[in-house]
């Protein structure tokens, strides 16, 4: 088949974060099956690029905000709505990670308007709208795109209930998150690398409760330090002031996005991986502590914390500071237990999230929705 992706955005840093990581892991698998898969992006360039995701072909386009300077609602990408014009009647099916931004509306829109097949996959980002814009848009675009795809991939029994109730409509089916995990890293861990944030510095993501975990487990062990990793999206100054006043700035390391091969590395690195994000659907961050061999500690509003407390792959908490930090220390004290998670989530990946059981699902997919 000749399939074609389509995501927001791809930048060195990351900025994008899980739809893009999967969207590429998606094109690598599919590519690897044998299919011809090529994925669209918005990026920061000057001019188109042509380059590759593994077997796949990457296309990138310029895109610039038109208003702010974090986010992506008003990110856009005109050369890639036009691109997609011209290109989209040389696909079999489209694959297109929805978002309301205004790369992806517009995109949607050049796929709605040809006769090619898709599917759509929104990643959590088509939430129940909580703005005027964001309910015009859904009225305008996101239901008639809901209704003409031939299947709405959600993550979570929550987000598939919210797409039903967007466009009853709707064929939705349930999909993983899939990541490839590589050799076992079990025998690298420490308890002497840092304890590790890496998600984007919003306020899904809560790093200021990070700040906090931080605060108190310094109480009790002096020798802890802390690593924040990720580009900023209107909480870096809110961070860097909580942490000031802490009064242990010493012991804090703030970088902006790094490359995947870079976050790779980092996360290999570290004690322990904390997100502490409440009402996270799929974070693919936790996915790649699973896959470099490290302890995991989030919260139990994760969309797979299920599957977590399965395969005692992650220590689970209520989000608050005091739980995440009782739960750092008792892993970075116990081997046993970081032991026992790393194990946990390496049998996870293994058993529920391989990549290529999620590209075969696709295929499948995609297959019927060719059929005559």
């Amino acid at each position: 088949m000749k399939i074609a992706h389509v995501v927001t955005y791809n930048s060195p840093d990351g900025a994008f974060g899980g739809p893009t990581t999967v969207a590429f892991a998606q094109a690598r698998a599919l590519a690897e099956m044998g299919h011809e898969v090529t994925v669209f992006a918005g990026g920061p360039i000057a001019s188109p690029q042509e380059g590759r995701v593994g077997d796949a072909r990457l296309l990138e386009y310029p895109a610039r905000r038109l208003v702010g300077t974090t986010g992506f609602a008003f990110m856009a990408s005109p050369s890639m709505y036009r691109a997609l014009r011209r290109k989209i009647f040389d696909f079999d099916v489209v694959h297109i990670h929805l978002a309301r931004d205004l790369v992806m509306v517009p995109a949607s829109l050049a796929v709605l308007r040809s006769s090619t097949q898709f599917v759509v996959q929104p990643h959590g980002m088509v939430d129940r709208p909580t703005r005027f814009l964001a309910t015009l848009i859904d009225f305008a675009i996101i239901r008639r795109v809901l209704k003409r795809a031939f299947v709405a991939f959600a993550l979570t029994e929550t987000e598939q209930e919210t797409l039903i109730d967007l466009q009853p409509r709707a064929r939705v089916e349930r999909i993983r998150n899939g990541i490839n995990a590589g050799p076992s890293a079990d025998a690298c861990w420490t308890a002497d690398g840092p304890v590790l944030f890496m998600a984007r510095f919003h306020a899904r993501k809560r790093p200021d409760a990070f700040v906090r975990m931080a605060t108190l487990i310094r109480a009790s062990d002096q020798s802890a330090r802390f690593l924040m990793v990720g580009p900023d999206e209107g909480e870096r100054e809110l961070v860097t002031a909580a942490i000031r006043q802490s009064g242990s700035q010493d012991s804090f390391e703030i970088r902006d996005g790094v490359s995947p091969l870079a976050a790779s590395r980092i996360m290999a690195s570290a004690s322990v991986y904390v997100l502490p994000s409440v009402g996270e659907v799929f974070p693919m961050t936790i996915l790649e502590a699973f896959a470099a061999g490290i302890p995991v500690v989030s919260t139990r509003s994760l969309g797979i914390a299920e599957l977590c407390e399965e395969f005692g792959a992650a220590v689970l908490t209520d989000g608050t500071p005091e739980e995440l930090a009782a739960a750092v220390v008792r892993i970075r004290s116990d081997r046993d237990l970081a032991e026992s998670l790393t194990r946990g989530g390496r049998a996870l990946l293994e058993a529920e999230l391989g990549i290529r059981q999620v590209a075969k699902k696709l295929a499948s997919v995609y297959e019927m929705a060719l059929e005559p």
